[in-house]
């Protein structure tokens, strides 16, 4: 019987091309997978979902199998990411670093649905983190390393300037080859940390990506949307987040009308937020940098034009803002990420 969605899942899709990396490590993957459970004609169903636990056995039964301390960083290494589906063509389709790593967070639910993420900025540095929500299974040095290999290369991979990360961060007691680890993750790696995070200047965050395309990206973006809802429930801030994009042409962006719209008290949608570890403010703030950088970045309108698309009714508050966001100017930001070419 399929696990309750509490139990976890991950996808089948993610699993497959875990499976074609194993066969080019020389590995047999049947027998390993009828070691965790897993039937591997189960692989042929490339839409549907296996239970979490059992799937990342898969890590716990390679290192077993190989005797090698790093290989889910070696099959990072070996894995083809054309074939990681629909979340790595959302990555490399945006128009930033910033962007992909965002959706990435948003998206997540669909590789594995016990997994969270979350891409913080504090002033010259961003913090990107992930872990396994809940009870769904244990913690496995093999599995956060690999989360760790995957978002490193996709980001790398998919911007036009080589960088590095300034620092690794496992929450695992250490492991060697500390130096092999190094070399894979392209920075310095420290274990026994309070979290599992990547560490970077926020300045690479707007870094634009070779493949962006917007017109990919908005066909993907909403399949991608469909297969989450199937996934998860949207949370509020979610809900929230697609109101406020509905109303910031109108001129309507308050909590009083956000309310409204989603059939809430102000007070009931203010607490409820709170305890989503976020502030209506912070999301209406949110939803406009996502909206004029869209708009600068994918359109030939005018600024002025943009302002008014993404809640502003003076143009000099636009700029205010945008120069707080980006720190610089709409124009020189669109003139920075201009297709090549």
């Amino acid at each position: 019987m399929m696990p309750t969605m509490r139990e976890g899942t991950v996808s089948i899709q993610a699993v497959a091309t875990l499976v074609e990396a194993i066969e080019t490590m020389g590995i047999s993957h049947e027998a390993l997978l009828r070691t965790v459970g897993i039937d591997p004609a189960s692989l042929q169903a490339h839409d549907g979902r296996l239970p979490l636990a059992p799937a990342l056995g898969i890590f716990r039964e390679l290192e077993r199998h190989s005797g090698d301390s790093t290989i889910a960083l070696h099959m990072v290494e070996r894995m083809r990411l054309t074939a990681a589906g629909i979340n790595l063509y959302l990555f490399r389709a945006s128009p930033t670093l910033r962007s992909a790593f965002e959706r990435l967070v948003r998206y997540i639910p669909l590789i594995n649905d016990c997994l969270e993420m979350e891409l913080e900025v504090r002033g010259p540095q961003a913090f990107v983190r992930w872990g396994i929500k809940g009870r769904a299974a244990p913690r496995l040095p093999q599995l956060s390393e690999f989360y760790a290999g995957m978002v490193l290369r996709a980001g790398r991979e998919s911007t036009l300037t080589p960088w590095s990360p300034q620092e690794v961060r496992f929450r695992h007691p250490p492991i060697e080859p500390h130096a092999e680890r190094e070399r894979i993750l392209g920075g310095p790696v420290r274990f026994g940390c309070s979290l599992d995070e990547i560490v970077l200047p926020s300045s690479l965050l707007d870094l634009p990506l070779r493949e962006r395309d917007q017109v990919l990206l908005s066909v993907m973006q909403r399949h991608a949307d469909a297969l989450l809802r199937k996934v998860k429930p949207r949370t509020l801030r979610e809900r929230v987040r697609a109101v406020l994009v509905d109303l910031l042409p109108e001129g309507r962006s308050s909590l009083e009308e956000v309310a409204a719209a989603i059939s809430a008290s102000p007070r009931t949608l203010q607490r409820d937020l709170q305890q989503e570890g976020t502030s209506f403010t912070a999301e209406l703030d949110a939803v406009k940098r996502e909206v004029a950088e869209h708009y600068i970045t994918a359109s030939s309108m005018e600024i002025i034009e943009v302002a008014f698309i993404a809640g502003f009714t003076e143009l000099s508050a636009f700029y205010r803002a945008f120069r707080r966001w980006t720190g610089t100017t709409p124009g020189e930001y669109r003139r920075q990420h201009a297709p090549a070419g």
